[in-house]
């Protein structure tokens, strides 16, 4: 994560409680990203939020199975094993996994390639902590 990034996820950690709904169960949210940093720092953003958060840092798990699905993944689209993109299309070809939403983030502009390959929500780098959360709550919990 480069200096500019930490700085605008630091700006906007006080932020982020207000924008998530209360849930009589927690959601448990997906995280795929070869970056450490993004994952702590969105594990401890979604946790404060009230989800229930799994890390990879290795998006492979996803493909050799899994033994619970999530109810929403988070995706990068630049991992240095697998392309977010190439891993996105996985779950909504599985039969169980078809409906769980997919939000993708990237500091590159692939919004349409990202949506073609079934990408529900689409945030470009540097992450906003407020469009995150919108973003999440439009896939959980906005009925389609």
């Amino acid at each position: 994560m480069n200096q500019s990034t930490r700085h605008s996820f630091g700006n906007k950690l006080n932020e982020y409680s207000l924008h998530t709904r209360p849930m009589d169960h927690k959601k448990k949210i997906l995280i795929a990203d070869d970056d450490e940093d993004v994952l702590l720092l969105l594990r401890k953003i979604l946790h404060d939020n009230g989800f229930e958060v799994q890390c990879l840092r290795n998006a492979n798990t996803i493909v050799d199975g899994m033994s619970e699905w999530p109810d929403l993944f988070i995706l990068n689209k630049e991992m240095a094993v697998i392309d977010g993109i190439a891993i996105c299309k996985y779950p909504k070809l599985h039969k169980v996994a078809s409906n769980i939403p997919i939000v993708m983030i990237s500091g590159v502009d692939c919004q349409q390639k990202a949506k073609a390959a079934g990408v529900d929500c689409f945030i470009e780098k540097p992450l906003d902590t407020t469009k995150l959360l919108e973003a999440i709550n439009h896939c959980l919990f906005v009925p389609h």
